[in-house]
């Protein structure tokens, strides 16, 4: 274990822990991401919103709203997972200038191997370090600081488990 002093005043052992546990297991989630499916975090966050949509599709301003980025990368972000054929434009019901996002059956085809052995990566780099109760306890701890009360709008797009758009041991939604 790697020694971090820390001063009368200084940061608080549990925020350097936090954010060297944060820092570290990030890149090596990334890395297999990357590696394993082609897709950033990001991209993959961007497609998990995606398939917890309520009705499957999202402005760019909601993902990045959701993912608590600026919209700028997100729209850009778009252009490339559109270009690979994993997420269309459409326009949007009320307005037609508004184009929201939806993901293709490549889309989900891709998202649902990608969160496949992403949910095994986590459980390896975290969740098998932890027994249930203290996994509980951490998500109660962290949902008591700013940022930390996000809504889990869904289950994960795991083969075998419900997904909005997406029942399970069916197809991917048609596109229309």
């Amino acid at each position: 274990m790697s020694s971090i002093p820390v001063e009368d005043g200084g940061m608080p052992v549990a925020w350097v822990r936090l954010m060297r546990v944060q820092l570290l297991q990030r890149q090596r989630l990334e890395a297999a991401l990357l590696r394993d499916h082609d897709l950033t975090l990001a991209a993959y966050d961007v497609l998990l919103q995606l398939s917890w949509a309520a009705d499957g599709r999202l402005r760019p301003v909601d993902i990045a709203r959701r993912m608590v980025v600026a919209q700028s990368g997100i729209t850009r972000l778009l252009g490339s997972l559109e270009r690979r054929g994993l997420v269309r434009r459409e326009a949007g019901e009320a307005d037609g200038r508004v184009r929201a996002a939806v993901l293709t059956e490549d889309g989900w085809r891709v998202l649902a191997a990608a969160a496949a052995s992403h949910v095994r990566n986590v459980d390896a780099a975290f969740t098998q370090h932890l027994s249930a109760s203290e996994l509980d306890q951490l998500a109660g701890l962290l949902a008591r600081l700013p940022g930390g009360d996000v809504e889990i709008t869904g289950p994960h797009p795991v083969a075998g488990r419900e997904t909005p758009g997406l029942r399970s041991g069916a197809e991917a939604p048609t596109e229309r």
